[in-house]
């Protein structure tokens, strides 16, 4: 048994509550997981780094830094998905985003 319901069920059925897809480009396939039914899912675009492959480690480096500063403050600060999500966006984007965003520019 296929389709979208299907989809739905199996993430229902394994109780899905959160994904962190940390590669570029993976707002695509984030949609997949969405339409299973999960609850949380994050994502990464960087459509616009593509043409500027130097800038692909830093990328990988900032995709790492958000994950670990979002894992810590899930955990660790017993706080919900979303609240978690916010402040380390916030400080990212304070950090680190920033830079890449004038490197563009």
């Amino acid at each position: 048994m296929h389709g979208p319901h299907h989809n739905h069920n199996l993430a229902c059925s394994l109780k899905v509550q959160l994904v962190v897809l940390a590669v570029p480009l993976s707002n695509q396939l984030a949609q997949a997981f969405i339409s299973m039914g999960v609850q949380h899912v994050v994502s990464f675009g960087y459509e616009s780094f593509v043409r500027h492959p130097m800038l692909i480690p830093r990328i990988q480096n900032l995709i790492s830094n958000f994950c670990l500063r979002f894992y810590k403050k899930l955990f660790a600060n017993m706080i919900n998905v979303r609240q978690a999500f916010d402040q380390t966006v916030y400080e990212c984007y304070e950090s680190d985003f920033g830079d890449i965003i004038e490197k563009l520019q």
